[in-house]
């Protein structure tokens, strides 16, 4: 579901600029919170 996804991205966040997915689920992470 949406919480377990925001987890993940919280996980990518560190890696933000890694690869193009990481800086999108940097955005869900602001979107929804930690």
């Amino acid at each position: 579901g949406l919480e377990a996804s925001v987890t993940v991205c919280i996980t990518f966040c560190a890696y933000d600029g890694v690869e193009p997915s990481c800086t999108l689920c940097c955005t869900l992470c602001s979107t929804y919170g930690e």
